[in-house]
C-alpha cells in the first residue's frame, strides 16, 4: 500500500473522530455554561418576585390599618391608646411583625404594641423611615437597622401616613419588621454546590445573608460591585471580582421594583463550574478514541484482517461513551432536583397551571404542579392532573373574575396580584399571578381568612357605634326641648308676681312718699329697680 493511500486512510478515520471530538466538547461546555448561567437568573428573578409580593404585604398591611376611618378618627382625636387597642391582634395573625408604632407628625411615639411605658414620648426623627416618609410625604420602607431597646434584632420598618377626614396628616403609623423572620425562606436555597442568596437594602446594607448567620450588627456591603449594579436597577448573570470575599464570583442580582432592594445570587467562581470537571472526562475519552482511530488506521494500512477487533473497540468505547452520557444526565436531573426546592420549602401556596378553552374562550384550568404549602393552606390534596372545577365545583359561580384574570396573564405575560372569596370552601386568598409561556401560569398566594374576618367585625363595631351615636344625639334633642318648655314655663309664672311686686312698691311711693323718711324711700326705690332687673 502506496504512502498517498495509507495518508486518505488514516486522514479519513481519525479526521472525523478529532472534529465530532471537538465539536462534542464545544457544544457541551457551552450548554453547560449556559444552563448554570440560566439556573442563577432564574433563581434570582424568583427570588426577586417573592420577596417583592413579601413587601407587598407588609406594604397592604400597613396602608390597611393606617386608612381605617376609626383608627384616623381616633387619631385625629389624639386618642392614640385607643388607636393602638385597634392593633393589638396584629402580631399574633402576622408574626414576622415585631411591635406596632404610633407617633405624632414630629416622629414622637405616642403609643405602642407591645407597650413599653419608658419609651413614651421617645423620637424617632432619626429613624430611617420617619426621613423617608417625610421627605416623601408617601408610604416608606425603611433601610435595615438594629433596634435600640432589647431585644436588639436587625429590623425594618414601614411608615404609612395617618389622615382626617381633610386629608391633612395626623399621624404615623409604623410597622417594625423582623428580618429573619420575613426572610427565613433564604437561607434554604442553595445553589450550585456552595452557592447561596443573600438580600440588601436600598443603601446595600445587608438584610439577610447565610454566611452572617447569628451576626447581630449590620454589616455594609455597598461596595459590592454586584450590589453596586443591582441598586442602580440592572440586572444580569456574570463574573465579578468581589470586594469583601477578594474572589472572583459568579453573580445574578436583581433589584426588587418599588422598593429599591436588591437579591443577589452568589457562588465562587471555580465551584460554580467545577461541573466542567465533567468535561476532563470527555477530554479524555475522546483522546482515548483519536489514539484508537490513529491504531486502527495504523493496523488497517498492516493488516486488513484486524478491522474486526478494532471494529469490537469502538463499540465499547461507544458504549462508554453513553454510560458518560448517562451519568451526565443523571447529573442534570439532580440538579434540577435542588432547583425545584426553592418551590417546595416556600410558605406561601403555589400552583402551575394550564389554561382550557372552547371556542377560544377560556372554560377551566388544570394543576400541573403544585407544593406542600398548596394543599397545607387549602386543605385540597392530590390536585395534579385534575380541573379546578372537579376539584372545587363552584368556583366559577364564586368568583368569575378569577378565570378572567388568569386568562389575561396566561396571555398577556403581565402579572397581576389581587384578593378574592371562594364562598365554596369558605376562604380568602391573596394571589399573585405569573406567566413566561402563553396559556399558562403561576400562582403564588396566601390565605387571608382571617385578616379579612377581623376587617369585619371591626367594620360591623363601627356601624354599631354609629347608630348608638345616632340613639344619643335624638335622646340629647328631646332633653334640650323638654328644657326649653320648663325654661318658658318658669320665666312665665315668675313675670305676674314681679309684676305685682312692682306696682305696689310704686303705689307706696307715690301715696306715701312725702310720709316716708329717706332710708325708707332708698329702700322703696331699690325694690322697683331690682324687681325691673329680675323681669
Amino acid at each position: 500500500m502506496n504512502l498517498n493511500r495509507r495518508i486518505l486512510i488514516f486522514a479519513g478515520i481519525v479526521l472525523p473522530v478529532i472534529l465530532v471530538a471537538v465539536y462534542s466538547y464545544l457544544h457541551i461546555r457551552q450548554s453547560t455554561i449556559e444552563r448554570i448561567y440560566e439556573e442563577r437568573r432564574s433563581v434570582a428573578s424568583l427570588s426577586a418576585h417573592v420577596l417583592q409580593e413579601k413587601l407587598d404585604r407588609v406594604t397592604d398591611l400597613g396602608l390597611s390599618f393606617s386608612t381605617r376611618p376609626v383608627v384616623c378618627e381616633r387619631v385625629d382625636k389624639q386618642d392614640w391608646d385607643g388607636s393602638i387597642d385597634l392593633m393589638k391582634k396584629v402580631r399574633g395573625d402576622f408574626p414576622y411583625i415585631d411591635r406596632v408604632l404610633i407617633t405624632d407628625t414630629t416622629g414622637t411615639l405616642m403609643a405602642d404594641e407591645p407597650h413599653s411605658p419608658e419609651l413614651k414620648s421617645k423620637s424617632y426623627a432619626q429613624r430611617d423611615w420617619y426621613k423617608g416618609f417625610r421627605k416623601t410625604g408617601k408610604p416608606y420602607l425603611s433601610e435595615v437597622y438594629k433596634r435600640s431597646e432589647p431585644p436588639r434584632e436587625i429590623v425594618t420598618a414601614f411608615a404609612a401616613p395617618i389622615k382626617n377626614e381633610a386629608g391633612k396628616v395626623r399621624g404615623i403609623l409604623v410597622l417594625q419588621v423582623n428580618i429573619d423572620k420575613l426572610l427565613t425562606w433564604c437561607k434554604s436555597i442553595r445553589v450550585g454546590g456552595t452557592g447561596f442568596l443573600y438580600v440588601v437594602d436600598q443603601k446595600g446594607h445587608l438584610a439577610i445573608n447565610p454566611q452572617y448567620e447569628g451576626s447581630d450588627s449590620i454589616i455594609d456591603y455597598s461596595s459590592v460591585l454586584g450590589v453596586q449594579k443591582a441598586l442602580r436597577g440592572e440586572k444580569n448573570v456574570e463574573i465579578l471580582y468581589n470586594t469583601k470575599e477578594k474572589e472572583n464570583r459568579l453573580v445574578a442580582y436583581e433589584q426588587i421594583p418599588g422598593y429599591g432592594w436588591a437579591v443577589i445570587v452568589t457562588e465562587e467562581e471555580g465551584a460554580a463550574f467545577s461541573v466542567n470537571n465533567n468535561l476532563k472526562y470527555i477530554t479524555i475519552i475522546y483522546s482515548f478514541a483519536i489514539l484508537l482511530a490513529c491504531g486502527f488506521a495504523y493496523f488497517i494500512t498492516r493488516e486488513m484482517n484486524l478491522r474486526k477487533k478494532a471494529e469490537a473497540a469502538l463499540a465499547n468505547l461507544n458504549a462508554e461513551l453513553e454510560q458518560k452520557v448517562n451519568e451526565r444526565t443523571e447529573a442534570l436531573q439532580k440538579s434540577e432536583l435542588r432547583y425545584r426546592s426553592l418551590f417546595e420549602n416556600m410558605i406561601e401556596g403555589f400552583a402551575y397551571c394550564k389554561m382550557m378553552y372552547e371556542n377560544g374562550q377560556p372554560t377551566d384550568f388544570i394543576y400541573l404542579d403544585v407544593n406542600a404549602a398548596f394543599e397545607n393552606l387549602t386543605g385540597l390534596k392530590n390536585v395534579v392532573g385534575k380541573k379546578v372545577t372537579e376539584v372545587i365545583p363552584g368556583i366559577k359561580k364564586d368568583s368569575p373574575e378569577l378565570f378572567a384574570t388568569y386568562n389575561r396573564v396566561a396571555l398577556t405575560g403581565i402579572p397581576e396580584r389581587f384578593e378574592v372569596y371562594l364562598e365554596s370552601i369558605d376562604m380568602w386568598f391573596y394571589i399573585a399571578v405569573y406567566s413566561s409561556e402563553k396559556e399558562y401560569f403561576i400562582a403564588v398566594f396566601d390565605v387571608i381568612t382571617q385578616r379579612k374576618k377581623t376587617e369585619q367585625a371591626l367594620q360591623q363595631l363601627n356601624i354599631e357605634l354609629e347608630e348608638r351615636v345616632q340613639q344619643r344625639t335624638a335622646q340629647l334633642e328631646t332633653v334640650n326641648k323638654e328644657l326649653e318648655s320648663f325654661s318658658y314655663s318658669v320665666s312665665h309664672d315668675l313675670r305676674a308676681p314681679l309684676r305685682a311686686v312692682n306696682g305696689y312698691a310704686q303705689m307706696l311711693k307715690e301715696d306715701y312718699g312725702t310720709r316716708l323718711d329717706g332710708e325708707a324711700n332708698r329702700v322703696m326705690n331699690n325694690i322697683t329697680s331690682n324687681s325691673k332687673k329680675m323681669g
